[in-house]
């Protein structure tokens, strides 16, 4: 596993690291305070589902927001109660951004339906089954140490950078919650292969 390091100082404001690529795992300690650290899984995402139903969908197949039109590849479904037949399936996609283009990022998704367009369905002549299951906005994606670990999960944390017009490289997004001003921050990012 390949390992950057850094250091930067915290501005309140929202910091773009550019990592080359987009870590599986980053680590950001606060050095001035020595308090707490904020730990993220950038690469994946884990997009919660209910009312699944009409077909189980299975890793390789892509599914569309109805209304965002944001589009993810699934890696793993976890279910966590109910069945497919039943219609009344619940759980999480796993994801990873690494297939996604610039601005579509899986935690573009609302609180919506999703369609599946299966890739092994396609093959056969499929083109896709609409209301798959649906899925809410939020995407668990990391935890910070602060007295209990709780979950960070909202877009004043670290999120995956897949560029844009004015940042045009791959990394990550540290928010303004990390980015604390006046404070040293320590980042380790881990890649189990660059550019992947």
């Amino acid at each position: 596993m390949a390992k950057q390091t850094g250091q930067l100082y915290g501005t309140g404001a929202a910091v773009y690291l550019n990592l080359g690529g987009v870590p599986d795992v980053i680590t950001v300690y606060n050095a001035t305070d020595g308090d707490e650290f904020d730990k993220a899984f950038p690469r994946k995402r884990f997009i919660p589902f209910t009312s699944g139903g009409v077909q189980e969908p299975k890793p390789g197949d892509e599914l569309t927001g109805d209304t965002t039109k944001s589009r993810v590849v699934i890696l793993e479904v976890l279910k966590v109660s109910g069945t497919w037949a039943g219609g009344d399936a619940a759980g999480f996609f796993v994801v990873d951004v690494r297939q996604h283009k610039k601005g579509n990022v899986p935690s573009n998704f609302g609180s919506e339906n999703v369609s599946l367009v299966a890739r092994h369905s396609v093959q056969n002549g499929n083109a896709s089954l609409a209301n798959v299951a649906t899925v809410t906005a939020g995407v668990a994606k990391g935890f910070n140490s602060a007295a209990a670990v709780v979950g960070i999960d909202n877009s004043n944390d670290i999120d995956p950078w897949l560029g844009d017009d004015t940042n045009n490289f791959e990394g990550v997004k540290l928010g303004t919650d990390i980015s604390e001003s006046g404070k040293l921050l320590i980042w380790e990012a881990e890649f189990t292969s660059l550019g992947q």
